[in-house]
């Protein structure tokens, strides 16, 4: 049985290259294909299945960055990016620890849902999916409670930029 060969965490230079870059000017296909941990064959498909914006072997550059962001783990993926780039993210965007107390069968379930939801906050094919690992319980509950801002909030931000661009990130067009 042939399976994918493991994927790899994209190269420091790659994603300096790529957060430097314009984000008004796309992306080559391949360089978008390393990033993702994928041959540019699989991200084709995955682009024709989703919809996607593949114009001449190029690809938007918020459309590779959002799949960027569902293919690795973010805390891994943020602080590589901040170590190889420097602070070209969003301010707001960044990762911040939070200390909550929760009952423990909400961190169970949660703990649960992340390693076993094929959903999981990815929308890549599990089998095309660039991840180190299973995703992680703190990506999972980012996407969900991303999911359930209410629009009074959004509202009450607007005329925040900051958390606006953060919020909008990384769909810039």
């Amino acid at each position: 049985m042939n399976r994918p060969a493991p994927s790899k965490f994209p190269p420091a230079e790659l994603l300096v290259r790529f957060f430097q870059a314009d984000p008004a000017q796309p992306v080559p296909l391949a360089d978008a294909a390393a990033l993702l941990g994928m041959s540019a064959f699989e991200l084709r498909g995955l682009l024709r299945a989703e919809g996607g914006h593949e114009r001449g072997n190029r690809v938007r550059w918020s459309e590779v960055a959002a799949y960027l962001f569902d293919s690795w783990p973010r805390r891994p993926l943020l602080q590589a990016i901040e170590r190889a780039a420097g602070p070209v993210l969003p301010p707001k965007f960044r990762l911040m620890r939070v200390d909550w107390w929760l009952p423990l069968f909400l961190v169970q379930a949660m703990r649960y849902q992340a390693a076993h939801d094929p959903a999981a906050g990815s929308r890549l094919p599990r089998r095309l999916s660039g991840r180190l690992a299973e995703p992680s319980v703190d990506d999972y509950v980012s996407d969900l409670l991303f999911a359930h801002i209410a629009p009074a909030t959004l509202e009450h931000f607007r005329s925040d930029e900051k958390f606006m661009r953060a919020y909008l990130y990384p769909v810039l067009d």
